[in-house]
């Protein structure tokens, strides 16, 4: 993940809990949203953990979409599963960045 970090100058990262439910995406969410203090001009989000998410997790993963919208920064997903790789993007919540790596996902924020 540094090597991410690293290419996107000014960028933030962030491990997503194993267990996206709305609880704890919403503790997550609020915790990148804290990182906009610092003004960064990128956010890395590290799927690899994750073995769950539920509806709710899913809702508030979008609304954190929405909210880097709003301070238009880039975002993003990085180690995403299969299926979580499947169901983000039929959300049109991330999309494959082509030659860069397969692991990296730009998140839809923008």
């Amino acid at each position: 993940m540094a090597e991410i970090i690293n290419a996107l100058t000014d960028g933030v990262a962030f491990k997503a809990p194993a267990h996206m439910s709305g609880p704890n995406v919403y503790r997550f969410k609020k915790q990148v949203m804290a990182s906009f203090a610092s003004e960064p001009k990128s956010v890395v989000i590290d799927f690899g953990d994750v073995d769950f998410i539920d509806v709710h997790g899913v809702v508030l993963l979008s609304d954190l979409c929405d909210v880097i919208r709003v301070y238009g920064i880039r975002a993003f997903a990085y180690r995403l599963s299969e299926q979580l790789q499947e169901l983000l993007g039929e959300m049109e919540l991330v999309d494959d960045l082509g030659d860069v790596k397969p692991e990296e996902f730009a998140m839809l924020t923008a």
